[in-house]
């Protein structure tokens, strides 16, 4: 049973919104303002605070401060011990919190914000209402006592505690009880510390799915973790099992994150795996259009993301989707093809554009600055990969003709990609109808086409690994700077102007792997994956130091891992840098 980095991962079990998590005093400075650091319920639904309650462990009645008891975290749950006293916490079902003690209390403390608000149902059992999550909560004392102290004004309660003490023989079992509409009790007592051994017992055959993944590395099994805990059910707009791009703060399932994630997963999950490729095409608008992002309560349609899902199917989910699961990818990918195609190319010259930074996924980098809308390459490289997993699936699907058109589509879109963006050293970014670039950066944007490996011309494939291998351009001991650590426009905590993050790392290993580069590939992929040893599942990283940047534990830098792993191994015993 392993434990993992309570500062950095949030527990929860898969198909909850609840998750529990550490929160340290200006991690979450836009959620926690003035409150205190600690160990907090959250809700990760996507509408109103996330925040819930504060959880305190109480020791004779008192509060304990934060140096007094330590927490830890494991696939089961998460347990607070000071001394032979202890808590243990874990989900008995996805929408209901059970805890279990010895010799300690705990307190819910709720910072009420609008209409908060307590109403006791017996003595042991109340009813707590907060507007600002969006949530209400059943707690029930099923062994020890509950006091309640939350004096009500006007319109909610100035503070809400409702504290639990053990009984005469020093032992402690609530439930913190979620719902939406209507509250129904339990079918049966819970138990918290059987509870934490399904629980683990759940994980663990999770992980024996991913056979491919050395059992002894450690990192892979936070990977795995992270990505297991950011599971959430269908729900509203939520047409099936989702996984969170984070469970701190990244609360929505991205359109282009989902098929990263669908990558990973297909080594050991299969069926979640075509869930999360599947997952934006269930909200696609008629004109094909896919949503930036989808919650439970809401799609976003003000931006898309790159159309990246061809690309998983090639190189990932051919072999595991059934010729059932293809049918609707295919018709959905195919109105996905028509979007950009027909409504994405303004000046008409064949090479589809973005109308943003955050249509492409690198909201900020460099070659943006030219003003939209732009001609990625990478756009091109994407379709074309599209078009390929289209000409495969009409294959499957007995449709000869449709896949020998869609095949030479895909051909055409390559050659018409390379004759309007490739300058003879590397592909220009335009802004679509001028055709100007962007006067300032060096970015490594323009080198994603090598995603598309063998069926670029050689020359052009070697010509830009070669640039990559250059030492203080955009490699750094770590992985591939998103901008040049020698531009006067990195900035080491800059988004996509200078972090390593994983896709383009995952794109551009894929490609030089396919492409023929295998030693560079196997370079690059080794940087990453003792960057993750070392720095954990973050979002980005600093492309000099190696700190893990932003969220703290972001499921597409897991999955990322996960790959490669599986295909280049990193022995424990490795030196991490």
């Amino acid at each position: 049973m392993r434990s993992f980095p309570i500062r950095q991962v949030a527990y929860s079990v898969p198909d909850s919104f609840l998750t529990l998590r550490w929160m340290a005093r200006g991690q979450f400075s836009w959620e926690m303002g003035e409150l205190p650091e600690g160990l907090y319920l959250r809700i990760v639904h996507g509408i109103g605070r996330p925040l819930c309650f504060r959880l305190v462990p109480m020791k004779g009645g008192r509060l304990c401060e934060v140096e007094e008891y330590t927490v830890s975290l494991t696939a089961g749950g998460v347990v607070i011990r000071i001394g032979a006293d202890w808590l243990a916490l874990t989900f008995e079902r996805p929408d209901v919190l059970s805890i279990a003690g010895s010799g300690l209390g705990l307190r819910f403390d709720l910072p009420p914000e609008k209409f908060e608000y307590v109403a006791p149902y017996s003595p042991v059992r109340c009813l707590v209402n907060t507007y600002a999550s969006r949530a209400q909560f059943m707690l029930e004392a099923q062994r020890g006592t509950m006091a309640v102290d939350a004096p009500y004004e006007t319109k909610c309660c100035r503070y809400i505690h409702c504290d639990f003490q053990p009984d005469g023989s020093g032992h402690l079992q609530l439930t913190c009880d979620h719902f939406e509409k209507t509250w129904r009790a339990s079918p049966r007592l819970a138990d918290a510390r059987r509870s934490m051994a399904e629980n683990q017992a759940r994980f663990d055959a999770f992980r024996a799915g991913f056979s491919g993944i050395d059992p002894t590395d450690e990192t892979a099994e936070l990977a795995l973790f992270v990505l297991w805990s950011a599971v959430i059910p269908p729900h509203n707009l939520v047409k099936r099992r989702g996984v969170l791009m984070s469970n701190n703060w990244m609360l929505n399932v991205w359109t282009w994150d989902s098929a990263l994630n669908a990558m990973g997963l297909s080594l050991g999950d299969p069926a979640l795996a075509v869930d999360q490729l599947m997952f934006p095409y269930d909200n696609q608008a008629e004109n094909g259009l896919l949503p930036d992002c989808v919650n439970p309560y809401a799609v976003v349609w003000n931006f898309t993301k790159p159309p990246v899902h061809g690309l998983a199917y090639v190189y990932f989910l051919r072999s595991v989707m059934t010729e059932a699961q293809v049918e609707p990818l295919y018709d959905g990918m195919a109105a996905q093809l028509d979007y950009w195609l027909r409504e994405a190319d303004s000046d008409g010259d064949g090479i589809p554009q973005y109308n943003h930074g955050n249509d492409c996924g690198w909201d900020n980098c460099t070659p943006f600055e030219v003003g939209a809308p732009v001609e990625g390459p990478d756009l091109s490289a994407y379709l074309a990969l599209c078009m390929e997993a289209m000409a495969d699936m009409a294959l499957r699907l007995n449709r000869p003709g449709e896949s020998a058109a869609w095949r030479e589509k895909s051909k055409s879109m390559i050659a018409r990609l390379i004759e309007h963006s490739w300058d003879g050293k590397r592909f220009r970014v335009y802004q679509s109808g001028t055709h100007r670039v962007s006067p300032r950066g060096d970015s490594l944007y323009p080198y994603l086409p090598l995603v598309l490996g063998h069926r670029l011309p050689a020359d052009v494939f070697q010509t830009m690994a070669a640039q990559l291998k250059l030492e203080r351009f955009l490699l750094t001991p770590y992985g591939l700077a998103t901008e040049s650590t020698a531009s006067p426009c990195y900035e080491a905590d800059g988004y996509w102007r200078g972090p390593i993050w994983a896709p383009p790392m995952l794109f551009i290993i894929m490609g030089l792997h396919d492409g023929g580069d295998e030693a560079f590939a196997r370079d690059l992929a080794l940087r990453f994956l003792r960057l993750c040893r070392r720095s954990g599942m973050a979002e980005n990283f600093n492309a000099l130091t190696g700190e893990g940047l932003r969220d703290p534990a972001y499921t597409w830098t897991a999955s990322t891992y996960l790959i490669l792993a599986s295909r280049y191994g990193l022995a424990q015993s490795d030196p991490i840098a």
